[in-house]
């Protein structure tokens, strides 16, 4: 399973442990988080950016979970944290969402 994101400069195609949504394989677990951000979502666009650079992917989530979840409480619908061109961590996770039961008919 590959994983293409579409930008205004083209596309770029995300290994498969990139495109696991916030799931992330052995190989890559204690990874430096080398360059990149955290980007905060609304209505399905980025509305904000953290740099977080010098971090390893565990250090950048937990920063991008206080940032999301306590310093920015509530501005914000999700957040992706993408180190260069892989994708660390999402919230909320895509396929979670997806698989919500639809609400019950009144």
């Amino acid at each position: 399973m590959e994983g293409v994101l579409r930008q205004r400069c083209g596309t770029i195609r995300l290994t498969p442990s990139a495109a696991a949504c916030g799931r992330r394989s052995d190989a890559l677990a204690g990874k430096r988080h080398t360059g990149g951000g955290c980007f905060f979502l609304r209505a399905g666009h980025i509305a904000a950016v953290e740099m977080l650079p010098d971090l390893s992917d565990q250090e950048a989530i937990a920063k991008a979970h206080k940032l999301f979840f306590l310093d920015r409480r509530g501005q914000f619908e999700g957040f992706e944290l993408w180190d260069r061109t892989r994708v660390v961590f999402r919230h909320p996770d895509p396929d979670a969402v997806e698989a919500k039961p639809p609400p019950a008919a009144e």
